[in-house]
């Protein structure tokens, strides 16, 4: 839906509201109708109690996101897209190709982690302190989710 409001254009996402608090009402209506038999009480939703919190908040953002305000247009004419022949995405659709290619000789985490260096370079990030934290997150990540959530060791080098 859009419209004008003081000057300014509004897009408001009416699907994403009606999905949020469908969800929102049927997560509460479940949580209220548990707590209300005798038989399981309050003590049978000590898990569902901080997911519907959590849901609430997250509700809150969603709904939040759904409503976009912005100035009002201006007319300008577009640059006619060139579709896949724009340079940009021939290098990032062959890049994915050599990526996909590299990963059974060199293993997943140092393909993985030359690939995020690669493309975030070349989508413009310059600043090395956030390069240097964008990989540190991404490997910490990979260890966290790999090693200690899951049990799989991570090989640093592949072997052959």
């Amino acid at each position: 839906m859009h419209f004008q409001f003081k000057g300014r254009q509004v897009h408001v996402e009416h699907q994403v509201i009606v999905l949020v608090l469908l969800c929102l009402a049927w997560a509460l209506y479940y949580y209220f109708s548990t707590v209300a038999q005798p038989d399981e009480g309050p003590e049978s939703v000590l898990f569902i109690k901080p997911l519907i919190l959590i849901m609430a908040i997250s509700a809150v953002f969603a709904i939040a996101t759904a409503v976009k305000i912005a100035p009002a247009p201006q007319e300008a004419e577009k640059p006619a897209d060139r579709g896949i022949l724009h340079p940009q995405r021939l290098v990032f659709v062959l890049s994915l190709f050599i990526y996909a290619a590299v990963l059974p000789y060199f293993g997943y985490l140092l393909p993985s982690l030359l690939y995020l260096i690669g493309m975030s370079l070349f989508l413009g990030l310059r600043s090395f302190w956030i390069l240097s934290g964008l990989v540190a997150g991404y490997t910490a990540l990979l260890w966290i989710g790999f090693k200690n959530l899951m049990g799989v060791p991570i090989p640093i080098w592949p072997s052959f």
